[in-house]
This record gives C-alpha cells, sequence and structure tokens, in this order.
C-alpha cells in the first residue's frame, strides 16, 4: 500500500490556519507510519491561495498520478487543505469514489477520517451524496441562465458551424467558400435528393468543416440548423423538439427561412 501525502497552506491565511507545511508533514508521516503505509511521494502548493484546484499544480500533479494508479491512498491534514471550494471538494470525493482510492484526514473535527473504517465510508457516502445533489442544482441553475440568456436574444455556441466562422468578438459570420456548400446541400434537398445520396455527392468534390467527412448524419445537421436563417437556438438533449427555444440572431442568413421550412 502507498499513499500520496498532499500539503498546503496560504500565505494570506497561515498564521491563521495554524499548521506550517512542516508541521502538516510531521504529522501526517506519523500517521503513515502508525498505520504501516509505505510513503509514494509528498505533493504541495506552498503559498498558493487559488481558489480553484486547477490553478494548483501540486493538486494537478496528484490527480493524474492517482488517475494512472501509482498509488492507493491519499491524506492529508484537513479536507479544506484539498480546496476551500465546494465544487471542487465534491469532483474529489466522487473521483476518489470511481477510482477506489482510500481518504485519510488526519483532522477533521475532533476525529481522525479513514474511509476505510465503518464512519469513514460513512463519511465517503454521505460527501458523494450532497456531491450528487450540488452537481444536479449546478446544473440546474446553469440551464435557467443559458434559457434565460437565449429567450433575450443570445447565442449558445462553442465551435461556428460550416458556413461560419467566429470574428475577434466571437460574432458569426460567413465563410464565403463553407456557405457555398450549405447552399448546394439544400438545393439538392429541394431537388428531392436524399440523404445518403447528398452525403455521397458532397465527398465527391468537398469536406465538411475542419476537413470532416459528409456522411447523413452530417447532411440532416445541416438540413435541421436553424442558424442558417439568421437565427439563434438552444434545446438541451433532455428538452423535446418542440421546446426548442429560437430567436432572431444578429447575424447573416445563408438560408431563406422559406427554403429551410
Amino acid at each position: 500500500m502507498k499513499a500520496a501525502i498532499y500539503l498546503r497552506v496560504s500565505t494570506d491565511r497561515q498564521a491563521e490556519e495554524g499548521f506550517s507545511m512542516e508541521a502538516q508533514h510531521d504529522i501526517l508521516m506519523n500517521l503513515l507510519e502508525k498505520k504501516n503505509i509505505d510513503l509514494y511521494r509528498v505533493y504541495s502548493d506552498p503559498g498558493i491561495s487559488a481558489k480553484t484546484m486547477k490553478k494548483r499544480p501540486g493538486i494537478q500533479a496528484l490527480i493524474a498520478d492517482m488517475k494512472a494508479g501509482r498509488f492507493d491512498t491519499v491524506v492529508v491534514h484537513k479536507l479544506d487543505r484539498l480546496s476551500r471550494n465546494q465544487g471542487d471538494l465534491y469532483e474529489f470525493i466522487a473521483l476518489i469514489n470511481k477510482l477506489d482510492i482510500r481518504l485519510i484526514i488526519a483532522a477533521q473535527g475532533d476525529e481522525e477520517i479513514d474511509t476505510r473504517s465503518p464512519m469513514g465510508k460513512a463519511f465517503l457516502m454521505f460527501s458523494g451524496i450532497w456531491a450528487e445533489i450540488y452537481v444536479d442544482n449546478l446544473r440546474e441553475e446553469t440551464l435557467k441562465g443559458l434559457t434565460k440568456k437565449m429567450n433575450k436574444g443570445g447565442r449558445h455556441m462553442s465551435r461556428a458551424p460550416l458556413g461560419y466562422d467566429f470574428d475577434a468578438n466571437r460574432n458569426l459570420v460567413i465563410n464565403d467558400q463553407e456557405a457555398k456548400l450549405v447552399r448546394e446541400v439544400f438545393a439538392k434537398y429541394l431537388e428531392g435528393k436524399g440523404v445518403v445520396w447528398i452525403a455521397k455527392y458532397m465527398n465527391s468534390f468537398s469536406r465538411g468543416k475542419e476537413g470532416g467527412v459528409w456522411d447523413q448524419k452530417y447532411v440532416r445537421i445541416i438540413l435541421q440548423n436553424p442558424t442558417y436563417t439568421g437565427h439563434n437556438h438552444f434545446k438541451p438533449d433532455h428538452w423535446e423538439e418542440e421546446k426548442r427555444i429560437i430567436v432572431n440572431g444578429d447575424h447573416e442568413a445563408i438560408i431563406s427561412q422559406k427554403d429551410f421550412d
């Protein structure tokens, strides 16, 4: 059995926290000796007050090695040494659960928490429940925000579709060469050609966005995308199609509403 020790003290709160890096190290090393666990590596983020784990190289290295299976136990002095950000903590605990990693917290309140003990397993189970509640609530609040944004005419899009590019301000602008391909797809469909035929035809002289090969799914995506009529749209996967939000966008249309319909 091998353990990873994680140490952190934020410089702006060191006096308040009361435990220096050295003190944490000594406490955790004594704990490993008492439990007869070998040390794999000490990970640390000295003097880093980053609000999220993503900005701390020490914890990121620990997570990477944990995923690689280089140790089976993580030991910290207190849970807030990992993070004070609830979202980060819940994600970390979810990963601990998924990878079946043993977590030992030397001083959680007045007691030591060891997830291999009955109390520790209960702690992990309840933490997992709260993590699920937190994630569900975060997802719901995010969806509310996106729905409000879209109803006000906003756009939710990470990549520009075929026929458009993003300018420096992330506005959609027409890509003339790609727009010709989009118009050709609609023209052939309006002539009565099927999506399989159109995909083969388009592959004979072109490629999709970023060199993608045409197939019937790609053709359908283009034929069903309201963006080409100058509209912004939004629909989470679990919504019925009838609930899709479609609002006027501020970009130029490639296809007329009549042809799209």
